[in-house]
């Protein structure tokens, strides 16, 4: 079904560019200029075609609701909501709450990138009580708090990942559970933002492919780069993937450390294996 609307309105979508002659994504107000789209839709009956398209829409986000709503318990969250003061904070169990809420109130003030829009600040204010009540159960709330700062001070915007948060709880709690307990993997999320796209595979908790396959899919990586350094830059990126991924999957008990050490010790000979001929005939 979702398949079928996509085509549907992407079709749409290029018919309403090409009788605008413009980058847009809306109907034409006018009655005329809708009946030349659904003309040009081979449509005569323009007011059924226009129904069809709200129907369509309905469907559509009935069916991305499930998996796209926030939900959790701070759903509907005042956007208006006063920040936390010292107080509160020490109440959950932070004991540098002056400092805490001199953190957040940064965010709040858009003093760093993620934040620095109306609308990014506005999805962490109806985010907050569900990070602090994740950092609250950690045990040492101020200090996952200042990791999770760190994480997101070096974001270059925040909207998308922000809004991730609020459309998968989940990942917000997996991402404040690393700032917790593995400041290290927390201090690679804060400078490597894409690995998020990682987190959100389906593949991302499976054990790790045997030594052979990392070989492969590395050097496939290096492959793509025609400078030296380049490869050695598109080879750490990739250890520290599969090194990040690992972690999780340690942190969360997925893979113990009897497998973790096997994961890690596959990484560094495919690293090796793969990257002495490049060397070698530098």
């Amino acid at each position: 079904t979702l398949d079928a609307a996509y085509v549907a309105h992407r079709e749409l979508e290029h018919r309403l560019q090409m009788v605008e002659d413009a980058q847009t994504h809306r109907m034409p107000k006018s009655a005329e200029n809708r009946a030349r789209i659904a003309l040009l839709s081979g449509r005569r009956d323009h007011a059924a075609f226009e129904a069809e398209i709200h129907a369509r829409l309905a469907t559509v986000a009935k069916l991305a609701e499930t998996f796209f709503a926030p939900s959790g318990p701070d759903k509907g969250a005042a956007p208006d909501a006063a920040p936390p003061d010292a107080e509160a904070l020490a109440t959950r169990g932070f004991t540098r709450p002056e400092a805490a809420q001199k953190m957040i109130d940064r965010w709040r003030i858009g003093a760093i990138p993620a934040t620095r829009s109306e609308r990014a600040r506005r999805i962490l204010e109806r985010l907050e009580p569900r990070l602090l009540d994740c950092l609250s159960r950690s045990l040492s709330p101020d200090d996952a708090l200042v990791q999770f700062d760190r994480f997101l001070s070096g974001l270059p915007s925040g909207v998308q990942i922000l809004s991730l948060f609020e459309a998968n709880p989940a990942l917000l709690d997996l991402i404040t559970e690393i700032c917790a307990a593995a400041p290290r993997l927390a201090d690679h999320l804060g400078r490597n933002a894409r690995v998020m796209d990682a987190l959100l595979g389906r593949d991302f908790f499976e054990p790790l492919p045997d030594g052979g396959a990392l070989t492969e899919e590395l050097c496939a990586w290096l492959a793509r780069e025609d400078d030296y350094e380049r490869k050695l830059d598109a080879a750490r990126r990739w250890a520290k993937e599969w090194f990040f991924r690992l972690g999780v999957q340690v942190l969360r008990g997925v893979a113990d450390a009897e497998e973790a050490g096997r994961g890690f010790t596959a990484l560094a000979e495919a690293t090796l294996q793969a990257l002495f001929p490049v060397v070698e005939a530098e």
